[in-house]
């Protein structure tokens, strides 16, 4: 389901944006990661409407207009740095949907996300470690990127149930998980 991705890290600015490599597909679904130290809004150029998910700054947008797309996070005020990360899925669109949603916090080299209880099966799973210790993905996931020093990674559970998401990161330190299950279409 996983189609294309990518990501950005800014300094001092009020806005942070990032290009899809290639044109999103009409229909699919995008989703956003978007953390930073305050709340962020979310806007593309194909003039796309998303849905905020979780505190920590997650965003998703069902059947979603076709195209060329940069993403944007704006913030309420200039931010000391931030993160975005943008990537694009089939088969989780209109028919389906955000299903579960959760965050947790802790201090380890073992980013765990909170547990949440998916309500069908084949839902996709799909996961944010921020903490910025070149994280990695967990055991059952397949990482989507890290290049920015914190981790995305995602997994098709196969049976509806529990899940939780694991990372395991280089260093000792404060982190932050998202964790967000949707609902094949």
């Amino acid at each position: 389901p996983y189609v294309q991705g990518n990501s950005n890290v800014i300094g001092s600015a009020t806005t942070c944006s990032v290009a899809f490599p290639s044109n999103v597909i009409a229909g699919n679904t995008l989703v956003i990661f978007g953390l930073t130290y305050n709340s962020p809004t979310v806007s593309d150029t194909l003039g796309n409407t998303y849905t905020a998910f979780s505190t920590g700054g997650g965003f998703y947008c069902l059947n979603c207009l076709g195209g060329t797309d940069t993403v944007t996070l704006t913030f309420g005020a200039s931010q000391s740095w931030a993160t975005i990360v943008v990537f694009e899925f089939t088969k989780y669109n209109a028919g389906g949907g955000l299903d579960q949603n959760a965050y947790s916090t802790g201090t380890s080299t073992t980013p765990l996300s909170a547990s949440v209880t998916t309500t069908v099966s084949k839902e996709l799973i799909l996961a944010y470690a921020m903490g910025g210790n070149d994280a990695t993905q967990g055991t059952g996931y397949t990482l989507l990127d890290n290049s920015t020093g914190d981790a995305v990674e995602y997994k098709l559970q196969p049976t509806a149930g529990a899940v939780t998401a694991g990372f395991v990161q280089s260093a000792n330190a404060a982190w932050y998980v998202i964790i967000a299950t949707f609902k094949p279409f």
